[in-house]
Order: C-alpha cells, then structure tokens, then sequence
C-alpha cells in the first residue's frame, strides 16, 4: 500500500524571508510487528528514527501505553508521556528492538522528564560528533480546546549515545522563544556546516519552519585594530 504525501515548507530565517516549496514524497507502508513483540510496550505516537550510525536505529515516542502486568495488552497499560527504543540492525523482519522507559516495572514512568507539572512529547533529533541531540517539546494541561497545549521546546544533550540509554549523560537545555515554533517537532537534518531543525508553529496553521544551527567550529580570522 502505497500513500502520496503532499508537504507545504516554508523555510523561515531570522532575519529574512518565507520561502514555500510544494514537494509530492511516495511512502510505503512498513511491516509494525517488530513493535509487537514486547509484553510491557503496547503502542506508542509521535514516531520518529534516527540513525545512531554504529548500526542501530534509535526510535523516539510520544504517548506510550505500558503494560505493568505484561499481559501484552493494551487494555491493562498505564500511559507515560514518552518512550525509546534501539533498533539493531537496519531491516525491520530481521531486526531485534529494545525499549526503555524510566521507573519500575509497575510502576513505568516518561523516559525524558521534566520536574514541574508539563511534560514532554518527543520531536526528532540527530547524531553530531557522536554527540546526539533530541529535541523535544514541552507541554500543560489547559482546560479549553482538546486539553493540552504546546509552550515551548528543550534541546537534550547526550554525550554517551552509544552506551545503555538507562546510563545516558544528559542535559536539557532550553530552547529560545521563537514565536510559537516548536523546534525541532518535525524532521531535523543535516550538512557539513549546518544542522537543519524544522518546526510547527503552535497552535497548529499547517505552516512548516526551519531553524539552522552550525554544527562543526570553523575558523575565526581576527584583526588587530590599533588606536
């Protein structure tokens, strides 16, 4: 089954101007049993990969259900607002998939969390230098509209990706105001000299931005003024 996906971008700069460019991207559909092997992890949104460049696949989730019984169903779960996972391997039928929450058993809790009563929902992220970097949005509860609302973004620093995630050295760092742009919520990519972070501006208009970031230092020519 195949889908067609249309996407509006609209590449923002600061300063500068809105660039817009309609692309049509053909998506097959992927085989999801590899995500139901696993009697605790029942399902999760807010997918999104990344590849750890060492022959495993980090997978990134928002709103996890976790079955603390391990009966492998839904029905029995607990939900937590985020997840992982690492993929080894690159194929998804031959591939084996681990996933990591924080808490006990019985008691799971968010992977990435914040000490105050927001939480966060993971957008996407990038290896830079061995370093990984994961952008993840921050979110309340409100009482009007569909119960939640998106506020502002944080940057998670990881120095030591390639160990057990449970053993991760990390730092949140958080993110600028940027109007309303969740950074980092949609798909980030990168060159030699940039990283390219794109986000949806809340609440929701359909409209796409792109915040660039260097990603490698460069040389720095200074001259000497004397008076």
């Amino acid at each position: 089954m195949k889908e067609i996906l249309f996407a509006l971008i609209i590449l923002f700069t600061m300063p500068g101007f809105l660039i817009a460019q309609a692309e049509i991207t053909a998506v097959e559909e992927i085989d999801n049993s590899i995500f139901r092997k696993d009697n605790y992890w029942r399902g999760a949104d807010g997918a999104a990969s990344i590849d750890l460049e060492n022959g495993k696949i980090l997978w990134l989730f928002s709103d996890t259900f976790i079955d603390p019984q391990g009966t492998g169903k839904r029905s029995n779960s607990k939900m937590i607002n985020n997840s992982i996972a690492i993929q080894e391997g690159y194929s998804l039928d031959k591939g084996k998939i681990s996933f990591y929450y924080r808490g006990k058993q019985r008691k799971p809790k968010s992977f990435f969390e914040l000490r105050a009563k927001t939480w966060f929902w993971t957008g996407h992220g990038i290896l830079v230098n061995d370093k990984l970097i994961i952008f993840l949005f921050e979110e309340k509860s409100i009482k009007t509209g569909i119960g939640f609302e998106a506020i502002g973004w944080y940057v998670a620093l990881i120095d030591n990706p390639f160990e057990n995630p449970l053993d991760w050295n990390t730092r949140y760092i958080k993110g600028s105001d940027t109007f309303g742009v969740i950074v980092g919520s949609s798909a980030v990519l990168q060159d030699e000299n940039y990283v390219y972070a794109f986000g949806v501006k809340e609440p929701s208009t359909h409209e796409t931005y792109l915040l660039r970031f260097i990603n490698k230092r460069r040389p720095v020519k200074y001259r000497m003024v004397y008076k």
